[in-house]
């Protein structure tokens, strides 16, 4: 079979498409093509590219698929569209329409790409947030080269979080030490008193809530007499020195049945 096919154009010129094909214990491995205008032209690509080819690791190389960080999202995307996260899905969306990041070639794409981005989200972002979007990023480049086949360094995502780590561009988020007032739990009762009668069909969580108040208290009451375990806190662990006369704080038990 010729290597170099004539081709009419619509246009009524003529086109001559250099085709390369190669096989492994009769499958074929790789295989590509690129037209020309001129056959002689033609011939000389097909003369220079299949000696390319069979430099050592040339054809590992050529198979590989080459795109941007923005069509790897856009394929994890495609074949993940029904078990994503919803969360997953807008950052990564985010990533592809509204940073640079995203048209940096796999092959070319380099730590300091990484830590780049991760200074641009630090901007106006806290620094938990910069860790979701490169967690997201890192997930989907790490399985870029086994998954679709993408000449991708997997390492280099890894390198460049532990740059953002250590200039502290990512972190954890903030630890929630807040306790709500008696007035919050009110309001929040309220809210879900206000729920259900909106809705009798929902869930009556007003009424589960004060169900496992009630557990509790039923469920101490039982037994009383345990050093102390207090619900009111009416007995009060005193000072050594403010503990009265000799023998110590005399503790008097409460009117409950004693458990035996």
């Amino acid at each position: 079979m010729d290597p170099i096919v004539e081709r009419k154009r619509k246009d009524g010129s003529v086109s001559y498409r250099a085709q390369i094909v190669i096989k492994s214990k009769g499958r074929i491995v790789h295989q590509e093509s690129s037209s020309f205008d001129r056959r002689t032209t033609a011939k000389a690509w097909l003369t220079r590219r299949e000696k390319e080819l069979k430099a050592p690791g040339a054809l590992d190389a050529a198979r590989r698929k080459t795109g941007t960080v923005g069509d790897v999202i856009s394929d994890c995307l495609k074949a993940r569209e029904n078990d994503i996260g919803r969360t997953k899905c807008q950052v990564l969306r985010k990533i592809k329409s509204e940073f640079l990041i995203s048209d940096i070639p796999c092959d070319e794409l380099r730590s300091v790409d990484i830590t780049d981005f991760a200074r641009r989200l630090s901007a106006d972002r806290t620094a938990s947030t910069v860790q979701n979007y490169l967690s997201h990023l890192s997930a989907v480049l790490s399985i870029a080269g086994t998954a679709w086949d993408y000449d991708i360094d997997h390492h280099v995502v890894g390198d460049g979080i532990t740059a953002a780590r250590h200039l502290s561009l990512v972190g954890k988020s903030n630890s929630r030490i807040h306790r709500p007032t008696l007035d919050e739990l009110d309001r929040l009762l309220g809210f879900f008193i206000e729920a259900h009668q909106r809705d009798p069909r929902s869930l009556p969580i007003h009424r589960l809530v004060a169900g496992v108040w009630e557990s509790l208290f039923n469920a101490l009451s039982q037994y009383p007499d345990f050093d102390y375990v207090l619900i009111d806190a009416t007995i009060c662990k005193a000072h050594a020195d403010a503990s009265g006369h000799k023998g110590g704080l005399k503790l008097t038990q409460s009117g409950a049945p004693k458990v035996v």
